[in-house]
């Protein structure tokens, strides 16, 4: 199923073989990444590889190939947080950071 599709790379749901996790699945033509998207990219791996939180999304894999680089990500179906966020907003809470607790 497809979740998102930003103009850097189509977002999808899938289902892994293997273990029957649900998961997220984020490829990227490598044909479409301007510099500045590939460092973008590049963070994003970084970041998510060293981090190691239960409320942060986590990175299973990165692979990459002559044409694609595929990041396979834990599946939270939570929703959107951004429109949560602006529910929360336009609801009349103040900066929508009200809407959560450290």
């Amino acid at each position: 199923m497809l979740v998102a599709c930003p103009t850097a790379a189509p977002v999808a749901q899938v289902l892994c073989r293997r273990s029957g996790a649900h998961v997220v699945l984020k490829v990227y033509a490598k044909k479409r990444l301007d510099h500045l998207t590939r460092r973008h990219l590049e963070r994003e791996i970084s970041v998510h590889s060293a981090l190691c939180h239960d409320n942060a999304v986590e990175l299973y894999a990165a692979f990459e190939d002559g044409a694609f680089v595929a990041l396979v990500l834990e599946y939270a179906g939570g929703g959107d947080l951004l429109a949560f966020m602006c529910k929360c907003v336009s609801g009349g809470r103040k900066g929508g950071c009200c809407c959560f607790e450290a």
